[in-house]
């Protein structure tokens, strides 16, 4: 997990970066002056590029974020400029990849590719409402806030992950029907030419929530070969610390309780044992110290004292002072879920790629994409532990959604067969 790959100080924007900006408008404006459609090219070049400057110079700015200081790590947090997610690359390079793809189906039929790039861009716009929606109705209480400007602020901040798969293929699907049917453009043709394409980006994505940490799976064995620890600031440690795990702790998780803890075990030398805890009782464990303060701390080998709270149904809250060393730096192992889905999601794409040739009716290639991955997917589920049973089973929202997605699949599927072939290039 690299959740930030590197930061952009926020000073820069308005120095280097803005003077480079700049440099490049005057050297389109220099390169085309003397050409015959100068005044065109000048006048379509003008409004992105006062735009950009913008962005760059109001915008970036403003996206900074706040970040451990290094020379006072238990002060306040202090501006560090724009983050470079390895979340946002991977989104950027699904996006990117899986275009080109597109293009490659195009020129292998001698298509034109440009309707197919447009309803690309379509697709991801709409996507990433569906997908990024999707999620906040997910989690909506991590959202809500009494300001509703902050409230509005999270809501829209994609940079630390936050995209629900199924959310970003409904409303890519959706957003392309509707292009296509504007278009007058065969939907189930032009879905089977897309599949393979969106697959390809849903496996480079996966990549992206390896790095940001999120979408992971459960505890596996210590000698599990693939199994991966993840940081301190990592949704996985802290879930790990919620539970119990990092406090040596082994009990009975009640997601929904005032006290959600029911300790069946505790190890001896644990910090569990340093508070007294023992088999029966309920706790919660509230967070000590800030994830990425943590991390930083662990990280830098910096020894301290904290005083940690346990708060408990039978004795109310104790507080201990814990050293930072009883804490691990790494979480407890656990499967790569988001590794199983990549790859998944590739033997897919490649699976797609080599029917489509071979296709009988429009519309088996894309139901082909939404049975397997509503089983690959139903299967990802069994393994990740970040999302709860819903409707009062075992089942997460997902593999609810997958049912019906196979069962929708299954339905293009039986119908395409009964329909005559459209004529396919060439033939």
């Amino acid at each position: 997990m690299k959740q930030t790959l590197f930061w952009i100080e926020r000073e820069w924007f308005t120095t280097w970066i803005l003077w480079g900006w700049l440099a490049i408008g005057v050297a389109f404006v220099l390169w085309n002056l003397k050409q015959a459609d100068f005044k065109k090219k000048l006048v379509d070049f003008l409004p992105f590029f006062a735009i950009m400057t913008a962005v760059i110079y109001f915008v970036l700015p403003a996206l900074s974020v706040l970040r451990v200081n290094p020379n006072d790590p238990l002060g306040d947090f202090v501006s560090g400029g724009l983050a470079v997610r390895g979340y946002g690359l991977f989104m950027m390079l699904a996006i990117v990849i899986s275009i080109g793809l597109v293009i490659v189906r195009c020129r292998l039929e001698a298509a034109d590719p440009e309707p197919f790039i447009t309803l690309c861009f379509v697709m991801i716009v709409c996507g990433l409402v569906g997908a990024r929606v999707f999620y906040v109705v997910q989690k909506w209480p991590d959202f809500v806030s009494p300001d509703p400007l902050q409230t509005l602020v999270t809501v829209v901040d994609m940079t630390k992950g936050g995209l629900v798969v199924y959310g970003s293929l409904i409303g890519g699907l959706i957003g392309a029907a509707v292009f296509l049917r504007m278009k007058k453009l065969p939907i189930l043709a032009t879905f089977d030419k897309l599949a393979p394409a969106m697959m390809l980006g849903l496996a480079i994505g996966r990549i992206g929530c390896l790095m940001n940490g999120c979408c992971y799976g459960g505890i596996c064995g210590e000698d599990f070969p693939l199994g991966l620890r993840f940081p301190a600031s990592s949704a996985p440690y802290h879930e790990q610390y919620s539970k119990g795990l990092l406090f040596g702790l082994t009990g009975e998780w009640r997601e929904s309780e005032k006290f959600p803890l029911k300790i069946l075990g505790v190890a001896p030398g644990s910090i569990g044992e340093q508070f007294g805890l023992q088999p029966g009782d309920e706790v919660n464990l509230p967070t000590v110290i800030e994830p990425e303060r943590l991390q930083f701390l662990l990280e830098n080998n910096v020894d301290l004292t904290l005083k940690a709270v346990v708060e408990t149904s039978q004795n109310g809250s104790i507080v201990r002072d814990v050293s930072l060393s009883k804490f691990p730096k790494r979480s407890m192992k656990i499967h790569p879920a988001q590794v199983y889905a990549s790859v998944s999601a590739f033997l897919i794409c490649g699976l797609l790629w080599f029917c489509y040739p071979l296709r009988r009716f429009d519309g088996q290639v894309i139901s082909s994409l939404l049975m397997t991955y509503a089983v690959s997917r139903f299967i990802e589920e069994a393994i990740r532990v970040d999302e709860q049973g819903v409707f009062g089973t075992p089942l997460s929202i997902s593999q609810w959604i997958s049912i019906f997605t196979l069962l929708g699949g299954a339905t293009v599927y039986a119908v395409g067969q009964n329909r005559p072939s459209a004529k396919r290039p060439g033939s």
